[in-house]
């Protein structure tokens, strides 16, 4: 799709807001779903956003507008704000709207969200399971196979198994495909071959019975796997998680 307005737009950093915070603009209204309206300062939503970018400054008919519509409930509209603001992911949003959420970064291209909700949904997916398989089918739906999420998903039910067997037939199937890609660990005292566990953020999880800490070689799972970084550069600016 081209290249960004700014590389550093790939990443929330408190300079990038203080920048746009500071630099004279208008403030969009965006209308949103439970009749929810918010207003956003322009040149922040342009930031992080191409398609906001192009839509509101480029040569589309809603250019120049003070008004777009959020495809966002209130919490999650919230939350979206909460983000641009603090750079953090709303600790109280479960599964199901951060999969929304991501699925409209994803629609409107802010890639440093979608990095941010993957790392905040690998540190904490130990602590809170799965999820539910319909969340979890829907978003699989309504991503690209490549994108981090669905990547993630994926790994989490070929690691954990928790999937019904009248699971949607494709999302079952890729399912089944991610299992077979999983790098294997050995127990020390047995000898018996584990697959690895990549979702993860922890090495011995808590509810997890597969005894991770057990394992040869073992290594913590990183959430940088399903970050979709657009260049090493942009890679190696980033420390590991």
């Amino acid at each position: 799709m081209g290249t960004r307005i700014d590389p550093q737009s790939n990443t929330w950093t408190a300079e990038a807001l203080s920048t746009n915070l500071f630099t004279p603009t208008k403030r969009i209204i965006c209308k949103c779903k439970d009749n929810f309206t918010v207003q956003i300062p322009e040149s922040l939503l342009c930031y992080f956003s191409r398609y906001y970018n192009a839509l509101l400054r480029g040569t589309f008919s809603e250019a120049g507008s003070d008004t777009i519509t959020l495809e966002l409930t209130e919490q999650q509209a919230k939350a979206f704000v909460t983000w641009l603001y603090s750079g953090q992911i709303d600790e109280s949003l479960y599964y199901a709207d951060l999969f929304e959420l991501y699925v409209f970064a994803d629609k409107v291209d802010v890639p440093a969200m979608k990095k941010d909700i993957m790392t905040f949904i690998h540190k904490h997916s130990h602590r809170r399971g799965s999820p539910a398989i319909d969340d979890a089918a829907k978003a699989f739906s309504s991503l690209p196979e490549s994108c981090g999420l669905v990547r993630w998903i994926l790994d989490r039910f070929a690691c954990h198994g928790d999937f019904a067997p009248d699971t949607d037939f494709e999302f079952g199937v890729s399912i089944m495909a991610a299992g077979g890609k999983r790098h294997v660990f050995k127990y020390f005292d047995t000898g018996m071959e584990v697959p690895a566990d990549p979702c993860c953020n922890v090495i011995e999880q808590l509810g997890c019975d597969c005894s991770c800490h057990c394992r040869e070689n073992v290594k913590k799972g990183q959430a940088c796997a399903y970050h979709e970084h657009e260049s090493v550069e942009e890679w190696r600016s980033k420390s590991p998680v």
